[in-house]
């Protein structure tokens, strides 16, 4: 499983998201607790403006490892893109009380605070 998601990654790296999907597809099916091959199918998903298919995998990874700051923001930077705001705030404000110095959860919920404020 940690082969085809490394090769996933690489695969990833390099553009190639069709293939990367497969490595990372046949590493969730030897171990489909796998976590971090759920967030990389989900951000490979996420790439290909597939949301649906990429906040399954995030919420996938999060029953898994449910202390992943970065799956909760991956997570919810999908919901942002669909509009869910109030979802989106709420997995960024996880990812900010697992990971109180997470970059990135930090100027997500900021961005998706002013937009609520609007």
């Amino acid at each position: 499983a940690d082969a085809h998601n490394n090769m996933g990654i690489a695969l990833s790296h390099k553009g190639r998201l069709d293939e990367a999907i497969n490595h990372y597809a046949k590493a969730l099916s030897i171990n489909p607790d796998h976590a971090d091959a759920h967030i990389n199918l989900g951000a490979a998903f996420f790439r290909k403006g597939e949301l649906n298919k990429a906040i399954e995998h995030f919420e996938d990874a999060l029953h898994i490892m449910p202390g992943n700051a970065d799956a909760h923001n991956n997570l919810g930077v999908a919901l942002l893109q669909q509009g869910r705001l109030d979802e989106a705030a709420r997995q960024f404000e996880e990812a900010l009380r697992i990971n109180p110095n997470h970059e990135n959860a930090g100027y997500n919920h900021r961005y998706v605070s002013r937009l609520m404020a609007q």
